[in-house]
C-alpha cells in the first residue's frame, strides 16, 4: 500500500488532514471515493473542494496507468507460449507423419510379390 503522504501533488497539511478522516493510503482513498457521493463530499472537505480531490486522483490514475503494462510481451507472455508450443506440435506432427510414410515407402519396395494381370513377379 502506498502511504497517502506518496499521492504526487499532495501537501503535507492535506495528507494529514486525510490520515485523520481515517485514509491512511492511496488505496484507501479510492475506496473511500468509490463509496458514492457522500463519501466524495467528506473527502473533498479535507482540499476545499471537490475540484483539487479530482485533480489529484487524475494525477494518480495517470501514473498507474502510464506504469502498467508497458510492455505487450509482458502482458501476453502465457499467450505466446501457447501459440509457439502448437506451431512446435504441429511441426513436430507433419515430421512423424512423413517419417511414417517415408518408411511405409520403403518398406513396400522390399521386392515383395504382387499380384498383376500379366502374372505373379517382383516390382
Amino acid at each position: 500500500m502506498i502511504p497517502i503522504n506518496k499521492l504526487k501533488g499532495i501537501s503535507p497539511d492535506e495528507a494529514q488532514l486525510l490520515a485523520s478522516k481515517g485514509i491512511d493510503s492511496v488505496e484507501q482513498l479510492w475506496i473511500s471515493v468509490g463509496k458514492g457521493e457522500a463519501e466524495i463530499e467528506r473527502i473533498a472537505t479535507v482540499f476545499g473542494e471537490k475540484k483539487r480531490l479530482i485533480e489529484l486522483l487524475t494525477e494518480d490514475g495517470l501514473d498507474q496507468s502510464s506504469t502498467i503494462g508497458d510492455s505487450r510481451i509482458a502482458r501476453y507472455w502465457l499467450d505466446l507460449v501457447i501459440i509457439i508450443a502448437l506451431i512446435v506440435l504441429t511441426l513436430l506432427i507433419m515430421r512423424a507423419a512423413s517419417a511414417y510414410q517415408l518408411r511405409n515407402a520403403m518398406l513396400s519396395n522390399d521386392k515383395t510379390i504382387h499380384l498383376t494381370r500379366e502374372g505373379t513377379g517382383y516390382v
